[in-house]
């Protein structure tokens, strides 16, 4: 007998005692099915809490792996790091010794003598000759190039002249037409000491002219200096023996110059890459990933290629990481795809017995409620 028929008797005055039977029957009935849905729910529990088990465990490994992946990154970055600051340190290690100029060394400037003054350069200025003195005469196989009288025209002021010199010490002459250029002057030992008299008469010629005939003619050479206005006459062994000096102390300056240039341009490079570093490939994490690939740091500033070739390693380094990345994330969402409709099915059919147990536990209790109004 149905519960709704038990409801229709008991509204017409009350059951049989076969009715009542046939109750019992229902609500043992009811039980029974009751029990087999429960062991089948707690079945499908089972297997929903199994498989979204599964779907966790999964995404904890991902988790797991895409820290360990990213933590690589950063290892990878630090060894791009210390390869181009181990170069450095070795190009250091190798030319820091050869700056060293001994106990003497000025920490601020390098007194150089050249042709009679103390040239004063910074310790990685470059010494130029040919900038300092003006050359006219000489041994042409010093290197430097002599015979610059134009270039002294513009130094000295000039005057035209006519002259009769005949029978004068060199020095003598020198002196005279050196006062009427108002040049100062100084004479070698070895010109002071030449006796041979000058035969020497012009007219109406430049002073300079003159000058150049004189040097010419007597076998001087003259190193002009810019800085002190100085004309220093010499004979020309005196004088490819005071070049060959100065060309030997210009360049070992200049090549201890270069060195020091070179370390301030190796601990400019250093300095370059550690904040570059700092600044756009330390953190990987996503917004620290963004600065990586796009950032403009090769054209921010006019770097050495040194740390042009850190920052694009830094950058092809990245852009491999996220290619990993990209592979270990779309593998996992795969997996998990699949996984997640697995769980899903079971959540369905979680809920579907779940729902199938309900409405027997409410029937059940429908038909306790009738037996209990029989008694």
């Amino acid at each position: 007998m149905s519960v709704a028929l038990c409801l229709l008797v008991v509204a017409c005055g009350g059951f049989t005692g076969l009715e009542k039977r046939d109750l019992e029957g229902q609500l043992r009935s009811l039980e029974k099915e009751v029990e087999l849905k429960q062991r089948d729910l707690r079945s499908k529990q089972s297997i929903y809490d199994a498989e979204k088990l599964i779907l966790d465990e999964m995404d904890e490994r991902h988790r797991k792996a895409r820290m360990l992946l990213l933590q690589g990154f950063k290892i990878a970055n630090e060894q791009v790091l210390q390869k181009f600051l181990a170069e450095l340190r070795q190009e250091y290690d190798q030319i820091q010794p050869e700056t060293i100029l001994g106990l003497a060394q000025n920490a601020d400037l390098n007194a150089l003598a050249l042709f009679g003054r103390n040239e004063l350069a910074e310790a990685d200025e470059y010494v130029d000759l040919k900038k300092s003195f003006i050359f006219v005469g000489g041994d042409i196989s010093t290197g430097i190039s002599l015979g610059r009288m134009t270039e002294l025209s513009n130094e000295v002021s000039l005057r035209v002249l006519s002259l009769n010199m005949a029978g004068l010490r060199l020095s003598t002459v020198l002196r005279s037409l050196a006062r009427t250029m108002s040049l100062p002057i100084y004479l070698s030992p070895g010109v002071e000491a030449v006796t041979q008299p000058v035969s020497l008469e012009i007219s109406k010629a430049n002073a300079l002219n003159i000058l150049d005939i004189i040097i010419d003619n007597y076998g001087l050479a003259l190193a002009y200096d810019r800085k002190t206005g100085i004309a220093r006459f010499y004979l020309r062994h005196e004088f490819a023996s005071r070049m060959a000096a100065a060309i030997e102390a210009a360049e070992e300056h200049n090549k201890r110059a270069k060195n020091m240039r070179k370390i301030r341009d190796l601990e400019s490079d250093e300095a370059a890459i550690r904040q570059i570093y700092l600044d756009y490939f330390q953190h990987p994490d996503d917004a620290g990933r963004a600065r990586s690939l796009m950032n403009d740091a090769l054209v921010e500033a006019n770097y050495s290629l040194g740390v042009s070739q850190a920052i694009i390693s830094f950058k092809q380094n990245a852009l491999t990481n996220e290619g990993s990345l990209a592979v270990l994330d779309s593998t996992h969402s795969t997996e998990r795809r699949g996984q997640l409709k697995t769980v899903r099915d079971a959540q369905f059919s979680l809920q579907d017995i779940k729902a199938e147990v309900g409405r027997l536990l409410t029937r059940k209790l429908e038909t306790q409620r009738l037996l209990t109004e029989i008694k």
